[in-house]
Formats: structure tokens, sequence, C-alpha cells
């Protein structure tokens, strides 16, 4: 951790090394004048394992040997996260300290970059209850962006609308291959797109799911391109729809799909909800499908049983299907949930 001290009064202070103490909390560590500023300097503090919980504010300084040397301020703290913007704050520190606290956040959030600004650096820098003050103006701004509320975290619009466009860039080059949409995993997409920071990219990400850009399968992600498949995709959903196109049961889960057609499982789920969305299949606990006309037919058979028997047990609906308990009560919570039939105790009634 380095920070920008200002001081105040001094008998001597030189570069060295000294110690700071701000009410209980002492550091030590190496002070460094800035060059052409008389009384500002950075202080780096010597690595420890106990956390610093230094803020801004007013200091005390020590030598090495505990001698009082003088009084001073710490202007400003920088993290490891946001130490590109050290360059820029240095520059212009003489001008910053005199700044409003909106007109220092501008300030940080103009040249931090793609990466943006936020987290602890700002909860170091600020006081909290301005920062709560303030917050609403960027909440509306045309040229700042709030990506969090929670973490107090900023970032240039354009600098996001530009992030924006690379992330979805990189999926949709990646995302096939052989053909196929094999989709990109998430951390591929991080590594590609070259955004450091994790706060960022995940805004984005959740952006362009909310946007309709983007889908997630598993640990990867698409774009959404509705009815736009490739060859190879539309072939594998023909087949899938010939598995499910006869007038009866099938009882092939995922794994026995998946097998099957030789494709992923993590594919196969996007090829299954396109059918689902198309309304072809529908899905039933225990992790199978009916397709619409084996539906149609149960609803046929339970019309015929309503003439005589207008309430049934699980056992007259395996008698009419041919079907093992095992897929016939799921099946039935189905049609419950349909409102095709409804339970009563141990029998159901048929609504159709």
């Amino acid at each position: 951790m380095e920070l920008i001290i200002k001081i105040d009064e001094a008998s001597f202070l030189h570069n060295g090394r000294f110690l700071l103490k701000q009410k209980k909390e002492k550091v030590s560590g190496k002070l460094k004048k800035i060059k052409d500023n008389n009384n500002y300097f950075i202080f780096s503090a010597l690595s420890t394992k106990k956390k610093i919980k230094l803020k801004t504010g007013k200091i005390t300084i020590f030598n090495k040997k505990g001698k009082k040397e003088g009084k001073g301020r710490i202007v400003f703290i920088f993290t490891d996260e946001f130490s590109n913007l050290k360059e820029n704050i240095l520059e212009k520190i003489g001008e910053l300290e005199s700044f409003s606290t909106e007109a220092r956040l501008s300030f940080l959030i103009k040249y931090s970059g793609k990466r943006g600004i936020g987290g602890d650096f700002l909860l170091l820098n600020f006081n909290k209850k301005k920062l709560d003050f303030i917050i609403k103006e960027y909440e509306f701004s045309s040229d700042i962006l709030l990506l969090s509320l929670k973490n107090y975290s900023f970032i240039r619009r354009d600098f996001l609308e530009s992030l924006y466009n690379k992330v979805l860039q990189v999926i949709s080059r990646r995302e096939v291959k052989n053909g196929i949409r094999f989709g990109i995993k998430i951390s591929e997409v991080k590594k590609k797109s070259q955004i450091k920071s994790f706060r960022v990219f995940k805004f984005i990400l959740k952006k362009l799911e909310k946007d309709g850009k983007i889908e997630f399968y598993s640990d990867r992600v698409f774009t959404r391109r509705g009815d736009i498949l490739t060859e190879r995709e539309e072939e594998i959903l023909r087949e899938l729809e010939e598995i499910y196109s006869k007038e009866k049961f099938n009882p092939m889960d995922e794994d026995s799909l998946s097998k099957e057609l030789g494709i992923d499982k993590v594919l196969l789920k996007k090829y299954l909800d396109i059918l689902i969305e198309k309304k072809k299949i529908l899905p039933v606990k225990g992790g199978f499908f009916l397709n619409d006309e084996y539906l149609q037919y149960l609803i046929r058979e339970l019309r015929k049983m309503k003439v005589h028997k207008p309430k049934f047990k699980i056992k007259d609906f395996k008698e009419i299907t041919g079907l093992s308990r095992k897929y016939s009560v799921p099946i039935l919570e189905l049609l419950d949930y349909l409102e095709i039939t409804r339970r009563v105790g141990d029998q159901r009634e048929i609504l159709v």
C-alpha cells in the first residue's frame, strides 16, 4: 500500500524510513519526496501480515528511534488494484486537495479507464456518508455509470459501451466450432476480452444477458441468435424432433439423448430448450420429456375414460398407458399442473 502525505509541520524530514501513527494504528514505511511538491511525500508501507487500517486524515510522524518529527495528513491511499491512477493523481495533487468530493470523484473516474473504480479504494479515500449523498447524481449521469451501489463502483459510460461490444464480439467469434455452437467458457471470455476488473466483467455479462444478447448453459456462454442456427444444429434439432415425433412415450433422459446424438450434455440442454420454447416437447419431473403428440393422445384417452369413470387412480392410468409407476406419477403431476387433471385424495378428477 502507498499513501500520499502532505506535511503540515515538521522539524526535519527527508527520504527514509519513518513511522506513521493515526489514533491507535501504527505503520512503518519509507517516505519519498514528490518532485516539485515541497510538502508532499509518497509513503510506501512495509509489507506486513496485519491489515493496514489507515484512512485519509491527520497523522503524526516519528523517526525510527521513536522521536516525533512532525504532523501531516494522508491525502490519498493507493491500493494495488488502482495503482494505475497514481501518476495522474501525483500530477494534480496540489489542485486535487482543494477539490470538492464530487470533483475528486469525477477526476478519479475519468482516469480510471476501462477498469472502472470502486470498492475499498473509494472507501479508504472518501467519507462514506458523502459518497452516499452524491451517489444518486451519478445514477442518472450521462457520462458516468454506477455499476454497483453495494461496492460504490463506477465507470465511464463510453468505456463500458466499448467493453460491452468487445465481449459480445469475442463470444460470437469463438462460440462456433465445426459447425456447432459449443459456446465459450466464461473464463475464456474474460481472458480474450482483456478485462482486468472482475467487477466490470460481471456487470457486462449481466447487462448482455438482460439485453437478450447472450445466454448461459453450465459454465459456457452463447449468443442468443433465435432461430438462426448452423446447418449442423438444424440437423441435430431434426434428429431430436424425430425421436419425440411419434404418438408414444419415450423414456430417454438427457444422458441417453447425449449418447444417442453424440453431443455434449451442455449443448443438448441448449437444443432441448429450443424445442421447449417452440412447444415441441414438455419437461417432466425425473429428467425426461413428453412430445405434444403424446400429450394429445393422453387427453383423448382420459376423455374416453371420463365417460364411465370421471375419477381414477394411478393403477387405472398405468392400465391405459402401459407405463410403470416410475413414469406414471411424474406425468400425472404434469397433467395436474396443466389442469388436465386434479388430484383429490388418492384419486384424480378428469377436467377435460
